[in-house]
């Protein structure tokens, strides 16, 4: 497979940057990638007459043709390409963009777990350009077994790689294990249940005093 990514990153010509996104629901996926960088370079680059932004629009497209594109503005300044897809976790594997990213990459479900695990080092370098940085983001409501994830916010499980963290002999591997589906537990339950008495009664005592009033 072909380096796809760091070719996009090349009509950038500098400060490319990468963003993945997986959502996983019960069995099933949706994902993005998400690669842009500064508006201003990428209008020169179309300029010329030699470019190679529709021979990497054509191999995505040959390659992944899955997955949906359009082009976005991040902002003022800057523009990029935007790729989704979704489907069943089996076939994640087979499908997945991320495959940009890793010489290899597993992605199996057995006996109702999920383990999403990649080589170690991420495709960085090639065709005369590097990342400035790669942001991985998994979204569950699975329940975590185990992950090397840098940071977690409520059930989003990130790897972040600035520019140093991209070099070679870094580890990039992404590593997670998922369960079944995290059940909402007695106590939670029981803890709205009582919220929502307590609304209840307030309700009622303000109602009452309302038409006591009168």
């Amino acid at each position: 497979m072909k380096k796809y990514l760091i070719l996009i990153c090349a009509i950038f010509i500098t400060g490319c940057s990468a963003e993945y996104n997986l959502i996983i629901k019960d069995n099933s996926y949706k994902d993005s990638l998400l690669l842009y960088g500064n508006q201003n370079l990428l209008k020169e680059q179309l300029e010329e007459e030699d470019n190679n932004i529709d021979i990497m629009i054509a191999t995505i497209r040959q390659e992944k043709p899955n997955y949906k594109e359009k082009i976005i503005e991040k902002s003022i300044d800057v523009t990029g390409y935007e790729y989704t897809s979704s489907g069943k976790i089996k076939n994640l594997e087979s499908n997945s963009i991320v495959n940009l990213f890793y010489d290899e990459v597993s992605i199996k479900e057995e006996n109702n777990i999920i383990t999403i695990k990649t080589s170690d080092a991420i495709r960085n370098g090639d065709y005369g350009t590097k990342l400035d940085d790669v942001v991985i983001n998994i979204k569950t409501n699975r329940k975590l077994i185990e992950t090397n994830a840098h940071s977690k916010k409520q059930n989003t499980y990130t790897w972040r790689f600035e520019s140093g963290d991209l070099d070679e002999g870094v580890d990039h591997t992404i590593y997670i294990k998922l369960g079944e589906k995290q059940k909402v537990s007695i106590k939670t339950y029981m803890l709205i249940g009582g919220s929502s008495f307590l609304v209840i009664m307030l309700y009622a005592l303000i109602k009452r005093k309302i038409s006591n009033s009168f």
